[in-house]
């Protein structure tokens, strides 16, 4: 799942994090910026799905621009992950997306950094599942995950 929430009675591991993007039309002024900051995004249209992560989206987004004394344009669509980008491309707002979702190749779509964030991929499970099978994936995801502050991860 996204993020490190607590979930009462559940055990839970951070996996990896990844760098978070704004995914832009390639016309948009801050298309020419190699990083973003959070000044320069608070007064944009964004757009957000309304399923998968969409709402913790909008709530990160409106968090992070209220933090800054501004008030956030957030707008949920009822569209899935292509085609809020879709979206983006047609001028209808900015989205944010994770650095793996940086790599889909949509015509018209640039992505750019946001300077200083990321968002945790964490494992929340059961801790009475004593499946195999579930224990095997556990074992294997942990010995995949990136430790923090080695390529992939957040800064130290």
């Amino acid at each position: 799942m996204i993020g490190n929430s607590v979930w009462p009675e559940c055990d839970a591991a951070l996996l990896w994090s990844e760098r978070i993007f704004a995914a832009l039309p390639e016309d948009h002024d801050l298309a020419g910026e190699a990083e973003l900051i959070w000044d320069q995004l608070a007064d944009q249209d964004f757009i957000v799905r309304d399923t998968g992560p969409g709402r913790q989206i909008k709530d990160y987004i409106v968090r992070r621009v209220h933090e800054i004394d501004a008030d956030a344009d957030v707008e949920i669509q009822r569209v899935g992950r292509s085609n809020i980008l879709n979206l983006v491309a047609l001028g209808r707002g900015i989205t944010l997306v994770s650095e793996s979702e940086s790599a889909i190749i949509v015509p018209r779509v640039a992505y750019r950094p946001v300077h200083g964030e990321w968002v945790p991929f964490s494992a929340v499970w059961n801790p009475r599942n004593d499946n195999p099978a579930f224990r095997t994936l556990l074992s294997l995801a942990r010995s995949m995950a990136r430790p923090a502050g080695v390529a992939g991860g957040p800064p130290p």
